[in-house]
């Protein structure tokens, strides 16, 4: 859980080098924000500095508060799915 809704926990992201990790994968557990414009400041930061990145939502990333969106599933497809995740298949994963 990053919640870099709190401050402290986004300036730790911004923390992270932008060079040692630029060959790594990065699972991100769910959890990131609740709010969409700090989901997406975070999620670019993690993307500069790693070179996957794969996301598994969590409960508050699901909530995407600013999203007009009337339910969940559309919530997660607006917010998530179309600006930040390719969906990879098995081939892709083999090959990293």
């Amino acid at each position: 859980d990053l919640h870099t809704d709190y401050m402290e926990n986004m300036e730790w992201v911004k923390g992270i080098s932008t060079e040692i990790f630029t060959q790594d994968i990065l699972i991100v557990a769910g959890d990131v924000a609740e709010k969409l414009e700090t989901f997406e400041k975070t999620m670019a930061l993690l993307k500069e500095r790693f070179r996957h990145v794969f996301f598994v939502p969590g409960n508050h990333d699901l909530w995407c508060r600013d999203s007009t969106d009337k339910n969940v599933k559309e919530k997660f497809s607006s917010c998530i799915l179309h600006k930040y995740l390719h969906v990879q298949s098995n081939e892709f994963l083999k090959k990293i």
